[in-house]
């Protein structure tokens, strides 16, 4: 049984974006910045793969706001990092 080919590409990416909000909902629950480093790099290759696969304006925008997320999610990486880092110096 063939799946029509839109199927076929969104269901990478739907498992992606499950994976996305899991470990997002997770890294803000623990507050660990290896979470979020591992949560923005697989939102940052979401987002630069989501524009090949499906092309028009809301795609760009998906795209751009997974890369976003990604800075977001550095960000809040490094605050982690560098709290851990004071407090057991």
């Amino acid at each position: 049984m063939d799946l029509p080919i839109i199927i076929e590409r969104a269901i990478p990416f739907v498992i992606g974006f499950a994976v996305v909000i899991g470990l997002s909902a997770l890294s803000f629950w623990k507050q660990k910045g290896i979470l979020f480093q591992l949560t923005g790099a697989i939102s940052m290759m979401l987002g630069l793969e989501y524009r090949h696969y499906f092309p028009g304006q809301l795609s760009l925008s998906i795209s751009l706001i997974m890369i976003a997320y990604w800075l977001v999610c550095w960000g809040f990486a490094y605050l982690y990092l560098a709290r851990f880092d004071t407090e057991h110096e």
